[in-house]
């Protein structure tokens, strides 16, 4: 004679099912979010790093006059003259280049790193008197690079972007 209604037995597994499905579906939002996030980092760092790249590439590679040791605690870039004056910058949070702050840039961080570099190859290490430099803006996040720009000038003002 049977029964009418479900098992214990069946009960458990019906729940254990559904458990399963909500854990699978919990972890799909999470990792979603999580990939929303890196993104948006990404794309804000890369905004970051290019509106420096775009202040640095429009000055002249060496000043004729050297304005001499420029202090990098300043809030303001407006005594910079040109490509070589960023060399070693830094600044968290990052700031436009009149010294207000950039706006939702609380724990970024940018760097710039000027280097000369060879002509026949320039991602190798730094090397002298070759009049072709290497601008390498960085944008990070907690310590996480987000964002990266890098172009080449050289003396005769012709300059690449990648």
């Amino acid at each position: 004679m049977r029964r009418a209604g479900i098992a214990m037995v069946e009960a458990v597994m019906a729940i254990a099912v559904v458990g399963g499905l909500a854990v699978a579906a919990m972890s799909l939002v999470s990792s979603v979010a999580v990939e929303r996030r890196v993104s948006n980092e990404r794309s804000f760092g890369q905004l970051l790093a290019r509106q420096l790249a775009e202040e640095i590439a429009v000055l002249p590679l060496d000043a004729a006059i050297d304005a001499g040791a420029i202090d990098s605690a300043l809030p303001a870039r407006t005594l910079y003259d040109d490509v070589t004056d960023y060399d070693g910058y830094t600044r968290s949070p990052p700031r436009m280049r009149d010294g207000t702050a950039v706006p939702g840039a609380d724990g970024w961080t940018r760097s710039v790193e000027v280097t000369e570099v060879a002509p026949g190859n320039p991602e190798g290490a730094e090397v002298a008197d070759t009049d072709v430099y290497r601008v390498r803006v960085t944008a990070e996040f907690n310590g996480r690079v987000a964002g990266e720009m890098v172009f080449y000038r050289s003396e005769s003002g012709d300059e690449a972007t990648r």
